[in-house]
């Protein structure tokens, strides 16, 4: 009788441990894949917003349309998965408007980047904020 309950027992600990590994494999794969989905959109956006940027410098208006449409497919990401900071700081952004790039838009960019970097990989990695305009748009004012 003792050996059939050890056995019960040993058999249980190893079905639990066996679920319990399967069930955090799971998760740490869904996680790691919502976490690429979103890295991704950010990078997404970035790109089609400094896409856009350099298009209407050179005038090229498929390059201006097809970086909107990156830009669009990246910000109904960002809206689904996305940080709450994140879409705040892109919502600030958006209101001031779809014109040429002002200072002040230029600082609502940066409040993005840095929402973004808190969000992502490098939490702690500090940016000076005058290097992301210059990196994104190409100038620093």
């Amino acid at each position: 009788m003792e050996n059939l309950v050890a056995a019960l027992v040993g058999l249980f600990g190893v079905t639990a441990g066996a679920l319990l590994q399967y069930w955090l494999s799971r998760r740490t794969i869904r996680e790691s894949r919502q976490s690429e989905q979103v890295s991704r959109a950010y990078a997404d956006y970035l790109l089609g917003v400094g896409g856009v940027t350099h298009a209407q410098r050179q005038n090229d208006k498929a390059g201006v349309r097809e970086n909107l449409r990156q830009l669009v497919d990246a910000k109904t990401q960002i809206a689904v998965h996305g940080d709450s900071q994140v879409l705040a700081a892109m919502a600030t952004f958006e209101r001031l408007g779809p014109a040429s790039v002002s200072s002040e838009q230029k600082n609502a960019f940066v409040s993005i980047i840095h929402a973004m970097r808190k969000d992502g990989a490098n939490p702690t990695a500090s940016v000076a904020d005058r290097d992301i305009p210059m990196v994104i748009f190409g100038s620093e004012d």
